[in-house]
């Protein structure tokens, strides 16, 4: 008598962190190159984690594994990702060059492959952040959803580039829907950075200011100062406003109000007054 085959044991469906290793793994499959490995460093940012969260999994058996290739897709969209991070969270102003540089890598990227939903999502941010595409940029971040309705990455792409194009609630649908589908994504801090600045476009001060207050316990950086600095404004609390500018520029002390338009990307000219008349209230120097 035949012996039954045993019963597959049911496996739940992966973390986003997950999809997005194996993401790597399968795009490593395109026009290797073993020329240049993807680094600890690359390899986190592509996650979407940090460098001591990718090592402590690892030591742990459950991080990532290591990547061994290093498809051109990968390494040109991770290229053009750095510019926006950078740009965003230790407020490098991109010169023409960088800004250029980042547009061809973004381009390099989407030539190899443009149906790959992490690809997109990875490009689709410094495209309106960096490049100032917006409509290119929505564009891409639309298809990545498409193409993976369950990707945090293409959601908080999607919900950035809303804010800078000044669609707020569009922006806090997005990320309410990335911290739906992984409320523990390493991504959250990034998403209430920009949940925060969706409710000071729309007035909802106290919200957004209650909003920034924990990122900036988690992630302090130009996106949460900028966002708890307008929102306290907003809200009329000068004088916690005013405490909190004093603490930028101690992270920061080269900011001033004349880089905010490379910083803080909103393309709605009230929005922009908006944003930098509350950040001139706080005391933050022309």
């Amino acid at each position: 008598m035949p012996q039954r085959s045993a019963k597959p044991k049911h496996k739940p469906p992966k973390h986003h962190l997950d999809q997005r290793a194996d993401s790597i793994i399968a795009l490593g499959t395109i026009d290797g190159d073993d020329d240049l490995l993807l680094t600890t460093p690359q390899t986190a940012l592509w996650l979407g984690v940090s460098v001591q969260f990718l090592e402590i999994g690892r030591s742990q058996g459950y991080g990532p594994p290591h990547v061994t290739l290093a498809p051109r897709v990968i390494r040109y969209a991770m290229s053009a990702y750095t510019y926006s991070s950078e740009q965003s969270t230790k407020g490098i102003v991109p010169t023409p060059e960088m800004r250029a540089d980042a547009l061809r890598d973004a381009n390099t990227a989407l030539s190899i492959t443009s149906e790959d939903p992490f690809v997109l999502a990875r490009c689709a941010h410094p495209m309106a952040y960096v490049c100032q595409q917006f409509d290119r940029a929505a564009s891409l971040a639309d298809r990545a959803i498409a193409l993976n309705p369950n990707l945090s990455a293409a959601w908080l792409a999607r919900g950035w580039i809303s804010i800078m194009l000044g669609k707020a609630e569009g922006a806090i649908e997005s990320f309410e829907n990335l911290l739906r589908l992984s409320p523990l994504d390493p991504l959250r801090p990034r998403s209430l950075s920009g949940i925060a600045f969706g409710l000071f476009f729309l007035d909802r001060y106290g919200e957004g200011r209650r909003t920034a207050k924990e990122i900036m316990q988690l992630l302090p950086h130009h996106q949460s100062f900028g966002a708890y600095i307008v929102n306290c404004v907003g809200a009329g609390d000068l004088g916690e406003a005013k405490s909190a500018a004093s603490q930028f520029l101690k992270f920061d002390p080269s900011f001033r109000i004349s880089r905010a338009a490379d910083i803080f990307v909103i393309k709605s000219p009230k929005l922009r007054e908006k944003f930098d008349d509350a950040l001139r209230v706080a005391g933050i120097p022309e």
